[in-house]
């Protein structure tokens, strides 16, 4: 089966970039990714333990399921809309442009609630308390303060990750505004630093930098002045070294391609251990889409609670809770060298959870007609919103061997927050800025 899947994996990333004629078309890059992680898998590495078929058929069906349901609405949405935008008989164009005073004043609320954090942080550090320990008291809901948890996980996360593949499009397709990408770094840094942890944003950015790059076919050109330029590398440096302070203390025999591995290469078994848990002790739990969409639904009830609506959760959502995070946040063995495994479950374990293999299956095919709906706004309106909005998406594809996107409040909250932070000009119709895709 895995030899099989592998085979199939490069299949469609060729037919990907042979329809679409790019490589960040969303069948390339799941294919791709999910090629390099079952690869790893198959490699088993540090003594890691091997996956087993039924695991990788799982992947299969889900795999499948997305490219299917996204090739299908894909043709049948760009016939149905390509003749519309062929008419340029209209003089304006209705525009998607940045709400940059919007954005200031988000930034600017959310710099002060991280600069209160950070100093916590600070005083923590120098009364020589290590960054796990910090980083764990900061999300323990007893010892932290409910407000800044909510206000924390609701609004500051969110809008710390929104500000990176706006920074992105701002650069290429904006007016590379210089206060927000001082404010941007601020937020980064802040972030980082306040959580004791964040390395990923700083993968994230970059693979946004690229992704943007590649849509708009533009050059990175640092036109900035000497400040400018002084404030990015500053704040840039600092990012980078602290990360390399963790990791550093967190693992003094830190191997990069150890961690590497780790993280690409384990999530599969990982998988397989937290389904094989779910099997024998909750074999007749079905969370129907509450797991995947965990974000919206406690999103919902967080707000009637808080409210007073409802006095309580409703207890198949705490239950879900508990088997989508609560059991992912303790470690467990995968065989071999490597520390015990937590968080990394992969976008199919929280299908799983829903509904098993027809779980998986309608699940993914959902994601691949949503992600497909987003793609194909952006090549036929080729406005920075569907940009945005394809950019959150695609993050998530490349590094769906964490989790499902929904699955997660701050991720969720994040991409509705991208419909809100534009305001809308009319521009003359200009037919050289669609992105035609080759017959």
């Amino acid at each position: 089966m895995v030899y099989f899947l592998i085979l199939l994996l490069f299949a469609f990333i060729i037919i990907g970039f042979v329809i679409y004629k790019n490589i960040y078309n969303p069948i390339t890059l799941m294919n791709a990714s999910w090629f390099l992680y079952v690869t790893l898998s198959l490699l088993s590495l540090y003594g890691v333990d091997r996956p087993n078929s039924e695991t990788y058929s799982l992947i299969f069906w889900g795999i499948i399921s997305y490219n299917i349901s996204f090739l299908f609405l894909g043709k049948r949405y760009f016939k149905l809309n390509s003749r519309k935008n062929r008419d340029c008989s209209v003089d304006l164009k209705k525009e998607a442009v940045f709400n940059y005073k919007l954005l200031y004043v988000v930034y600017i609320i959310v710099i002060f609630f991280l600069l209160i954090q950070s100093a916590s942080v600070l005083n923590l550090i120098i009364s020589g308390y290590k960054l796990d320990y910090i980083r764990q008291i900061y999300v323990d809901q007893e010892n932290t303060s409910s407000w800044v948890l909510n206000f924390r996980g609701y609004i500051a996360t969110p809008v710390v990750y929104l500000s990176l593949p706006v920074m992105a499009i701002d650069f290429f397709n904006g007016k590379r505004d210089k206060l927000l990408i001082v404010a941007t770094f601020i937020l980064m840094g802040l972030w980082v630093f306040s959580s004791g942890g964040g390395r990923s944003i700083l993968i994230w950015l970059i693979l946004y930098f690229i992704l943007s790059k590649l849509i708009f076919k533009r050059e990175i050109d640092l036109k900035l002045n000497l400040p400018s330029k002084i404030v990015a590398l500053l704040g840039s440096f600092l990012i980078l070294s602290y990360l390399l302070y963790m990791s550093l203390q967190r693992r003094v025999d830190f191997d990069f391609f150890r961690e590497f591995y780790i993280y690409f290469g384990v999530p599969i078994i990982h998988m397989e251990r937290r389904i094989e848990y779910i099997n024998m002790y909750f074999n007749d739990f079905y969370s129907f889409g509450l797991s995947s969409l965990n974000g919206i639904f406690q999103s919902f009830f967080f707000l009637l609670n808080n409210l007073k609506i409802i006095p309580t959760y409703p207890e198949i959502l705490l239950e879900t809770k508990f088997l989508s995070f609560d059991i992912l946040e303790e470690g467990i063995s995968v065989g071999g060298s490597v520390p015990d495994m937590n968080a990394f479950a992969t976008i199919f374990y929280q299908f799983y959870l829903d509904g098993r293999v027809i779980g998986i299956i309608v699940g993914m095919s959902i994601f691949g007609i949503f992600v497909g709906h987003f793609y194909n706004k952006m090549v036929i309106d080729f406005s920075n919103k569907y940009v945005l909005l394809y950019l959150l998406l695609a993050q998530k594809i490349v590094f769906s061997m964490v989790r499902f996107y929904f699955n997660q409040v701050n991720q969720t909250i994040c991409f509705i927050m991208a419909f809100f932070i534009f305001s809308y000009v009319y521009t003359k119709f200009d037919k050289r800025t669609l992105i035609k895709r080759s017959k």
